[in-house]
């Protein structure tokens, strides 16, 4: 399972610094004890930091200048910094070309130089061959492996050492005579030596109930064993037959299924004509001088650049040891629950889990799954009749009627429930159509209903009053007056013409205007009546404000806005907020969302999206107010289409700040509608 750990925020920009310093302050200092003290933040292992001016601390030095990684775990020790070499590359000149980049000869720097002779061709007989250079020392010449370590016969030699034989002229295996008891020295009484103990690194991590199932195994960095879950296998298919499993680039914890390409012939290889590199030699083994090297042991040289013969002068007496009389006891040993049980050849192949119950580790076998053949696509897995830990494929019938259930005859269908209530035990005392009064003196209060006749009506009609309308006058009763006068037609009017009343005083006319805005609209400033936090994913700006005259319908708090007369609208956004928390940088952008009503007038989009503007917020202080949003949108609304806006958060600088609150000012968030319709 891969240990690289993704970033937390997308960011699909690059940044223009405007200042003459670092992006990340952190990458900065200007000495040596910057990298030690607390004042360099959140450091973590791989961090880069430049050191330019340590010349100017007391007892600093320009040699100090330079990059440091921090390589070590104590950020606070000096140690746990490395610096980066500084020797700058030569520049490539003429005549330059196909030369390779080598350390000068002062050490300090780089050099370009001539590639070596290349490497001689192998030939019949050089099979096993090792690549040396010559005696010129100008190249390189195919030689004989020194003298092979002494075969391994069978089991008698195992734990034998590598010693010069008695001719002096070679190696044997020998069997040195260290104790197996420490029965066989002078004072062991049955103590070990600290040196037995594992190491930190070899203990198996301590285990708690969440850590049930996990599996254990040796860490990637620094020796040792760690707990994991096992990773989440994709769902294969038959087009995934004979891929290797890879981890997923987006979560280290999936795994997926992919085509590897798998070399077959070592020329796809970088070095793949049959070579083997310099650091493949075995070091040679040092000459054997005469009786004196009888027994010794081949060790590594002082200077650690070979090796030499040496005489191990093996103990038989603790006291002899340094530590000798500070010898601990077994029961400083790891307890029973950190120590992998004993295993024996029948546990081949097992698995190590956390137990359940009372800590510790148990081996356990996988499931055995058998072979799937194309006759098995669709079916499941069962756990064998006869072998619990065998599974084996298996068709199953799922009822697709319950017909097919045990007890699927008894159940009441459609056809079983009745559809006349005489079917019903008291179906016989329900009231039927016929049952139903026709007639208004069938009621008990039945006589007391007005009738048409009892309408008050005024006390005559005649001819005169043809194209009148009955209306009800101060003394409460009815009057036949003239109906108002009706509104010119439109047809043929031109866009902006008005209606007044004509000059007899009778009816009214069309008139065009002379000045003003007759077919113009704007609704004003409409704050928000509620704060809300901006400090969210995607958050729909409310505002207040009920509106339902011709022209805008909203309800105060509502998300969306209805428009109600088609026509060019300009719609303006200001958002400001009133408090944070210091430290927060965040990067906010405001839309404004048409929904239309015909979504076919926009290629069948559901939304209309327009960008309004873009805030990065940086509370350095709670007092002031740091996020200001505001933007105009001009275009063309159908009546019923809605809209609304929006502000999301694109970017966090640390994830301890999506918890923190960026409240709107309401007395300075508003909207703004302005309209010219036809």
């Amino acid at each position: 399972m891969s240990s690289f750990v993704q970033g937390q925020a997308s960011f699909n920009q690059n940044f223009k610094v405007g200042k003459a310093s670092a992006l990340d302050a952190r990458m900065l200092a200007p000495d040596l004890a910057n990298l030690t003290s607390n004042e360099i933040e959140f450091k973590y292992k791989g961090m880069i930091v430049s050191i330019f001016n340590d010349e100017n601390r007391s007892g600093g030095s320009s040699d100090n200048n330079g990059l440091y990684i921090l390589t070590g775990t104590d950020s606070t020790q000096l140690s746990s910094w490395t610096k980066v070499g500084s020797g700058e590359l030569p520049t490539p000149a003429s005549g330059d070309a196909n030369k390779v980049l080598t350390v000068n000869s002062s050490e300090d720097g780089y050099i370009l130089s001539d590639v070596p002779d290349e490497l001689p061709t192998p030939a019949s007989g050089d099979a096993n061959k090792v690549l040396t250079v010559n005696s010129s020392e100008d190249g390189y010449t195919l030689s004989d492996i020194p003298d092979q370590l002494p075969t391994i016969t069978g089991s008698n030699d195992v734990g034998a050492s590598v010693v010069v034989n008695s001719n002096y002229n070679g190696y044997q295996l020998t069997k040195l005579a260290i104790p197996t008891d420490n029965s066989s020295l002078t004072n062991g009484a049955g103590y070990i030596t600290s040196s037995d103990l594992p190491a930190s690194s070899e203990l198996l991590p301590t285990v708690v109930s969440a850590d049930s199932g996990k599996l254990l195994k040796v860490k990637s960095v620094g020796g040792g064993f760690e707990l994991f879950s096992q990773p989440k296998f994709a769902t294969s298919t038959s087009a995934d037959r004979s891929k290797y499993i890879q981890v997923d680039s987006s979560d280290e914890n999936r795994l997926v299924y992919t085509s590897l390409t798998i070399p077959t012939d070592n020329s796809e290889l970088g070095n793949g004509a049959g070579y083997i590199t310099l650091s493949e030699v075995p070091d040679q083994l040092p000459t054997i001088s005469g009786s004196n090297d009888v027994g010794a042991s081949v060790v590594v040289n002082s200077n650690y650049n070979g090796y030499q013969l040496t005489k191990l002068a093996i103990p038989t007496d603790n006291s002899s040891l340094t530590n000798g009389a500070g010898y601990i006891t077994s029961s400083s040993l790891p307890s029973s629950n950190q120590l992998l049980p004993t295993v024996v050849s029948a546990d081949s192949g097992k698995l190590l889990t956390v137990k359940s119950v009372g800590g510790g580790f148990e081996l356990f076998s996988q499931p055995k799954f058998p072979t799937a053949v194309s006759a098995d696509k669709g079916k499941f897995v069962k756990v064998s009749t006869t072998d619990e830990s065998r599974l084996s494929y298996q068709a199953v019938t799922i009822p697709t009627n319950n017909n097919q259930l045990t007890n699927g005859a008894g159940y009441i269908t459609s056809s079983s429930i009745p559809t006349n209530n005489n079917q019903l035990t008291n179906g016989a005392g329900y009231i039927t159509s016929s049952s139903l009064p026709t007639s208004n003196q069938q009621l008990t209060n039945g006589a007391g209903y007005l009738t048409s006749s009892d309408v008050p009506l005024p006390g005559s009609i005649s001819a005169g009053n043809v194209g009148k309308i009955l209306k009800v006058n101060l003394q409460s009763v009815y009057e036949l007056v003239d109906p108002p006068p009706v509104l010119p037609t439109t047809s043929g009017a031109a866009i902006g013409m008005s209606v007044i009343v004509n000059s007899s005083g009778t009816g009214y006319t069309l008139n065009t205007p002379t000045s003003g805005f007759t077919n113009h609209y704007f609704s004003g400033r409409v704050n928000q009546t509620t704060s809300q936090n901006l400090n969210q994913g995607s958050i729909i700006i409310k505002y207040g404000g009920n509106y339902s005259d011709g022209f805008l319908s909203h309800t105060a708090n509502a998300d969306r806005w209805t428009i109600k007369k088609r026509g060019l609208w300009t719609i303006s956004v200001f958002i400001r907020s009133i408090q944070g928390n210091v430290n927060d940088r965040m990067l906010h952008y405001l839309r404004l969302t048409k929904r239309p009503n015909t979504p076919s007038d926009y290629n069948n989009e559901g939304a209309v999206v327009y960008n309004l503007g873009a805030s990065y917020y940086r509370d350095d202080d709670n007092l002031f107010d740091d996020t200001v949003l505001s933007g105009t949108a001009t275009t063309l609304f159908d009546v019923d289409d809605t809209v609304e806006t929006t502000v999301s958060r694109s970017y966090l600088q640390r994830s301890n700040q999506s918890s923190s609150t960026n409240m709107t000012y309401t007395a300075n968030t508003y909207i703004s509608f302005e309209c010219l319709y036809a």
